[in-house]
């Protein structure tokens, strides 16, 4: 008979055993971190440098320090000691700073659980916008999956290829002249998307207009996605006030 837990690799008593307090503690940590199975974040290098008992993370290449070796264990603290666990296909963890279930699949990677992980969200405010159809800056409030995406400010460079929904919400506002038309779209590679153009005409400067674009798209990876506005009519002023992106992994 096996000594450990065909699964998680947990160790059985036995009569032979000898420190069997030991044995059972470490088998009590190692259920705590797993069902519980919560994370930081899946970006983390090396050991952070004041950690607090029950804190745990996915460790990320190149590991360093205490943790070499140990890529994409889950390290955990507890006793002011680190334990790992070794991740096995089906393991599923909440990750707190990507706001979404991460789960160890078939090709040994943590990737975000299919059914509406949020990939990637970013908000903006106050985006004074020209008659020269550009791309939106993005505020960096808002964290990114960095295993999905880069930021580069404007854009997102989707690093692994598939399909993604992509959904943007703007808010026009109106702060200088009236009747002015404007206009947004999806941009991948800086072309625009087929389908994406949206319009709307904002009439005072107390009105505020909301247009949405929802789209699939089939990306490869490497793809730059942005969003781009403009207004139309020179000699007046317009801001995107409270603009949204959401990028969802199908």
């Amino acid at each position: 008979m096996s000594s450990f837990t065909p699964r998680l690799a947990l160790s059985f008593l036995s009569n032979g055993a000898g420190d069997k307090v030991t044995l059972v503690n470490e088998t009590f940590a190692s259920l705590d971190c797993i069902a519980s199975a919560a994370v930081e974040d899946r970006i983390t290098t090396s050991p952070p440098a004041s950690p607090a008992n029950g804190d745990a993370y996915i460790i990320a290449a190149p590991a360093i320090g205490a943790w070499l070796g140990k890529e994409k264990s889950v390290a955990y603290r507890v006793l002011n000691q680190w334990r790992y666990i070794e991740p096995i296909e089906g393991l599923s963890v909440w990750c707190r700073t990507e706001n979404a279930w991460l789960v160890y699949d078939s090709s040994e990677s943590w990737k975000l659980r299919e059914g509406g992980a949020i990939c990637a969200m970013y908000s903006a405010a106050a985006i004074t916008l020209s008659t020269t159809m550009a791309d939106i800056v993005w505020d960096s409030t808002i964290k990114v999956d960095s295993q999905l995406f880069i930021s580069n400010g404007s854009s997102f460079e989707v690093r692994e290829a598939g399909e993604y929904l992509v959904m943007c919400d703007l808010t026009f506002d109106l702060t200088a002249g009236t009747s002015i038309p404007c206009e947004a779209q999806l941009a991948v590679n800086t072309v625009a998307v087929a389908g994406s153009h949206a319009r709307c005409t904002v009439t005072t400067a107390i009105d505020k207009v909301t247009v949405s674009i929802n789209r699939v798209l089939t990306l490869s990876a490497d793809t730059l996605i942005s969003v781009q506005a403009r207004y139309t009519t020179n000699g007046s002023q317009l801001v995107a006030d409270g603009a949204r992106l959401t990028i969802k992994r199908l």
